[in-house]
């Protein structure tokens, strides 16, 4: 899709660099946009992207998005600058996520089949248990 060779890259600022890389993600390049805020607490940039590809930004558990963190805030480093990025949600089409419930469990209405092992074993000596198997070989 997109050939940059890789002293390009090297070359590129941090927002293009940026770009380019969420560029390749998206099914609309053409929507994505970064916008770089400058103060006193460091860089900011903002992504933009169509409302369809905001989850491939994000990706599964915000693995991309964390990935892009992780390799854009290095750089920043570099540059004695703190570097945060942040992708900018179109509001109408958040949608929360669904609460996962366990269902209710309702009495159950059966009796426990297993009988209680409250009875208390006398203690027997090995004459006792011999001489009972003794009564049950009936010779």
């Amino acid at each position: 899709m997109f050939n940059v060779h890789p002293e390009l890259i090297l070359q590129m600022k941090i927002e293009e660099l940026l770009e380019y890389i969420i560029k390749t993600l998206v099914d609309q390049p053409s929507e994505v946009k970064i916008k770089k805020e400058v103060n006193e607490l460091g860089v900011l940039l903002t992504i933009h992207a169509a409302p369809e590809d905001i989850g491939t930004i994000l990706g599964r558990g915000g693995a991309h998005i964390n990935a892009l963190r992780d390799l854009i805030r290095p750089i920043g480093m570099k540059n004695k600058s703190w570097v945060s990025i942040r992708l900018n949600l179109p509001e109408n089409d958040i949608k929360p996520a669904p609460i996962k419930r366990e269902p209710k469990r309702e009495p159950s209405n059966r009796t426990s089949t297993a009988k209680p092992t409250n009875k208390k074993k006398s203690a027997q000596t090995v004459d006792d248990v011999i001489a009972g198997d003794l009564d049950d070989l009936k010779i």
